[in-house]
Formats: C-alpha cells, sequence, structure tokens
C-alpha cells in the first residue's frame, strides 16, 4: 500500500482496487466546489499522515453534502429528490436513495460532520 518514489519520499498508493479507482478520478460535475472537494480528498487520503487520511473523509462528506445541495439551493431534500429523479432504472434509484439515506445516518451519527455529544467516534479519529 506504499511506495518509494525516486525522490525517496513514501507514498501511499492504497490497494490495487483503490488504486484503480483513484486513477480514473477526474470529477466532471459541472461545480467546481464539489470537483475540487473530491480532488482534495483524494489528495489526502493517499497522504502517508492518518491524521490527513481522517481528513480526508470530512472533505468526502463535503462533497456529499454539496451534491445533495446543488440543484435545489437551501432544501438539501428537495435537491437530492432532484438529484435522484435523474437515474431512470426505478430500482437502481431506490437502492442509491436508501445508500444515500444511510450515508446521512452515518454521517449524522459518527462525528465525521457533526460533534454533538451524542454521536459516536469515526474510525480513525483521535
Amino acid at each position: 500500500m506504499y511506495e518509494l518514489s525516486r525522490q525517496l519520499q513514501i507514498i501511499r498508493t492504497g490497494t490495487p482496487a483503490v488504486q484503480q479507482v483513484l486513477e480514473q478520478l477526474r470529477p466532471a460535475s459541472g461545480d467546481a466546489e464539489l470537483d475540487g472537494l473530491l480532488l482534495h480528498a483524494k489528495e489526502l487520503f493517499l497522504s502517508r499522515k492518518e491524521k490527513e487520511r481522517g481528513l480526508a473523509l470530512d472533505k468526502l462528506w463535503d462533497g456529499f453534502t454539496r451534491l445533495k445541495t446543488i440543484d435545489v439551493q437551501g432544501n438539501k431534500k428537495q435537491s437530492a429528490n432532484v438529484l435522484l429523479g435523474n437515474i431512470k432504472n426505478e430500482a437502481f434509484r431506490e437502492v442509491t436513495s436508501n445508500e444515500m439515506l444511510a450515508l446521512t445516518d452515518v454521517g449524522n451519527d459518527f462525528m465525521i460532520r457533526h460533534h454533538e455529544t451524542g454521536t459516536h467516534s469515526a474510525p480513525g479519529s483521535i
């Protein structure tokens, strides 16, 4: 999961499956801030520093939140429904909706984006 660069720096590469996904990651959502968040998350994920890798999860959550607000500003739920409406296959749309709700619950229940007293520490956090 690590390589030594020609400049003798340790580079985190991740598993072969992760490497393949990250090599293909070229966000082109049409929203520069969302694309920037995804690229920043990628950069942080590849860091050899554990704390920076934890920040990658924050940036992914920021991107997920932004994605849910692009279509209808000021109404995240309605905007997420518009986003889901772009999925023509009803079964896939339902699965994606359920996954988005599950991710939202994870973000709310763990200290990824929220740090209320009733939340749990996120994996890899201090």
